[in-house]
């Protein structure tokens, strides 16, 4: 492998543009988690949800994905909004991968360090509502389709940004509407669900 100044300044060039885009894109990131974790999405008393869909709705918007949204309120039989937003990043393929994640929270409980609801950011770790589960992965997913949506990609991608019925540990209710909103009819499908769940492969 020959060496040379010039292909020694290129490679450095793509190097300071990759990390100039990735700091751009964390910051992106960390400014949506921040307004994120601020809105009280608590699953009791289950308010905050329409504030929270709103703000996803404003940066799809923001970045020319469309959105729609699927009440879950008809899984949960309460009465209760449950505005489970569905972002799409279309690139006309078969193919579509699915990010899963979702924007309530368990309430707070005791023995807070930090505020709940406002963003803390300290050395790498984030503290705050919802920075582990899952505000911060739409903040994330959201962030990667935003620099995506200017490339050309050969998959879909859509973004369900939902609220669970009951508890965290219960399935979306969006997800039993979800096959007539992603028009599943030759389409093939892959499902990432965005969790801090150890990276484990489920099916």
């Amino acid at each position: 492998m020959s060496f040379s100044f010039e292909k020694a300044k290129v490679l450095v060039l793509q190097i300071k543009t990759r990390d100039e885009h990735m700091q751009k894109s964390l910051a992106y990131e960390i400014d949506l988690l921040s307004r994120l974790v601020e809105i009280k999405t608590e699953s009791v008393p289950k308010k905050g949800y329409d504030e929270c869909a709103q703000i996803i709705i404003n940066e799809a918007e923001q970045s020319s994905l469309r959105w729609e949204i699927v009440d879950g309120e008809k899984g949960a039989k309460d009465g209760l909004s449950r505005p489970n937003v569905i972002v799409t990043l279309d690139s006309g393929s078969d193919t579509t991968l699915l990010l899963e994640s979702h924007f309530d929270v368990v309430p707070t409980g005791k023995g807070w360090k930090y505020p709940p609801f406002k963003l803390t950011v300290e050395g790498d770790k984030a503290y705050g509502r919802g920075t582990a589960d899952n505000k911060a992965g739409i903040a994330a997913a959201l962030g990667a389709m935003r620099q995506l949506s200017s490339k050309e990609l050969d998959f879909n991608i859509k973004l369900v940004a939902g609220v669970v019925v009951a508890d965290s540990h219960q399935v979306l209710a969006v997800l039993s509407e979800i096959p007539q909103h992603l028009a599943l009819a030759g389409i093939e499908l892959f499902v990432i669900v965005v969790e801090p769940d150890d990276f484990r492969v489920t099916t």
